[in-house]
């Protein structure tokens, strides 16, 4: 007679394992331009091609889907993100020819002041300029999953303080303005929009201010203790 614990197992083996994965879409801005981190990948399929950083679930490793995208992160890229949240899961049984496949996937966000230099990535890594990127120049697919990334970025960006994790570490009003107008993808309001960002108390001068240019301007930071800010109203 079979006990519970041997029936449990019968069962659980009994179904079938899609193949699962989490993929990362890691965005920064540099030069006034929006930026996606792609690696070159190394072995079939779509070996040479570019894709998103992405890798299997470790069931034995990872404590949850967060755990899986941030170690992904740390293997592929070496670049600890500003801000990642999941986006959407997005499977199929045609998306890999590997098999029937699930991938969870992330939006991550870095600062350019801690992005540093390219030379610092992982291997086959490379930033690409997102507007210069055709669907169809990723593997997989990849060109569906940023257009999904595109919009959350554009959305949420509208009614939240994301914009600000893009920013350097100090930056001016201005600065903030520009990369708030980048991921909204709409032209702001100069006054509006600084009375918006200082009422809700997310920023603090530094004490400090820009060296160059005819005028100075003050120098701001993020508040240590700061978290995503809901604006009462959308931006743009």
């Amino acid at each position: 007679m079979k006990t519970s614990s041997q029936n449990h197992s019968v069962e659980k083996d009994s179904f079938e394992k899609p193949i699962l994965t989490v993929d990362v879409a890691y965005l920064s801005i540099r030069g006034g331009e929006l930026e996606i981190l792609t690696i070159k990948r190394d072995k079939a399929p779509h070996e040479g091609e570019l894709a998103l950083p992405g890798g299997y679930v470790h069931c034995d490793e990872d404590e949850d889907l967060s755990e899986t995208a941030r170690r992904v992160i740390a293997e592929k890229t070496q670049l600890e993100p500003d801000y990642i949240e999941q986006v959407e899961t997005i499977a199929s049984r045609s998306r890999d020819p590997r098999g029937w496949t699930a991938t969870v996937l992330f939006m991550a966000l870095v600062s350019d002041s801690k992005r540093g230099e390219d030379d610092k990535l992982g291997k086959d890594c490379q930033w690409v300029a997102l507007g210069g990127l055709k669907r169809k120049s990723l593997a997989f697919d990849h060109g569906e999953l940023l257009s999904k990334v595109k919009e959350r970025l554009v959305a949420k960006s509208r009614y939240t303080s994301i914009p600000l994790y893009l920013l350097p570490k100090e930056f001016t009003l201005s600065e903030a303005q520009k990369y708030f107008e980048i991921t909204t993808q709409s032209t702001l309001e100069k006054k509006s929009f600084r009375r918006r960002l200082l009422d809700a108390d997310i920023i603090e001068e530094t004490g400090e201010q820009t060296k160059t240019g005819k005028r100075k301007a003050a120098l701001y930071r993020n508040k240590n203790d700061s978290n995503v800010h809901f604006f009462p109203r959308m931006i743009g």
